[in-house]
């Protein structure tokens, strides 16, 4: 087995690269740089001179609301970059797992979403990612879709990291508290993955339980507080949505159903607790 991971400098990226050096699994990590996965040249040599048996593709285009003014430049990576890995890995005869989003969904459900229910995405971020994964259908022939959310981890910009760094700085944080989904760590999501390798279809990965942000930074303040962090803020305020000017549309309802992964894994995703006192003391925060 010969790993490539593609977009390696991300966050996932280099939470799954850390993960199969301590599992001993062989491997090749390229950063856009060393491959751009929206030129199918770049994809057909890098491809023919790694010759993996499976290619993880945690490269995209994350820039939500830039995308709206952007969305060609999104769809290039998001839709066209993964259709370039779906063709080498046809070549290869290599299985393709690709990562996905919560956003392909418009929130109007109002439970948890599940594999197999309809795609109406909302922002231009949202439809890119959407391409990809019909392209990914209709061209590979051996592929695995893992759709997740609220990615945090050490290493990365992440909204906890910002929130945290906010907390350091500010009296008072607003955080939305009417857009409600799951958190995952970045590293529960590279086991997943790794998991995954020879599953065939689409998957939802997320920890926790559905959760709005407001109670994501309450609960990181609370957490922060106990374990003697230095924190210049004083309060958490709930604040809507709607008072943000974004350009793009989120859905205010996206939470993931994780029954199918739970299912194949033989356990649930870990909980929010836990990953949060975990992510804390990557941040050099344990006492």
């Amino acid at each position: 087995m010969l790993i490539w991971i593609v977009g390696s400098r991300g966050l996932l990226g280099t939470a799954f690269a850390k993960l199969l050096k301590e599992r001993g699994a062989a491997f090749s990590a390229t950063s856009r740089k060393e491959c751009d996965i929206t030129s199918w040249e770049a994809v057909q040599h890098k491809g023919k001179k790694i010759v993996p048996t499976h290619i993880v593709n945690c490269a995209a285009y994350t820039q939500v609301d830039l995308a709206e003014r952007e969305e060609e430049a999104a769809s290039l990576v998001n839709a066209t970059g993964p259709y370039h890995l779906a063709l080498i890995a046809n070549e290869l005869h290599a299985r393709l797992i690709h990562l996905s989003t919560d956003y392909l969904f418009d929130g109007a459900m109002r439970r948890p979403y599940r594999e197999m229910d309809a795609c109406a995405p909302l922002s231009g971020y949202g439809r890119s990612k959407w391409e990809g994964e019909k392209r990914i259908e209709k061209t590979a022939n051996k592929w695995c879709i893992v759709r997740t959310s609220w990615l945090f981890g050490p290493g990365g910009g992440n909204f906890l990291s910002s929130v945290l760094s906010r907390m350091q700085r500010e009296e008072e944080v607003q955080v939305v508290s009417d857009q409600v989904n799951r958190p995952t760590f970045a590293f529960d999501l590279a086991e997943a993955l790794f998991s995954l390798l020879d599953a065939q279809g689409i998957y939802h990965f997320a920890n926790g339980h559905p959760m709005t942000r407001f109670e994501m930074a309450r609960d990181l303040f609370e957490e922060g507080n106990k374990r003697g962090m230095r924190l210049n803020c004083k309060r958490v305020l709930p604040i809507s949505m709607a008072l943000f000017e974004q350009a793009a549309r989120r859905p205010p309802y996206s939470a993931l159903d994780t029954s199918k992964v739970t299912e194949f894994l033989g356990k649930p995703p870990r909980s929010w607790k836990e990953i949060l006192e975990e992510y804390l003391c990557s941040q050099n925060a344990c006492l």
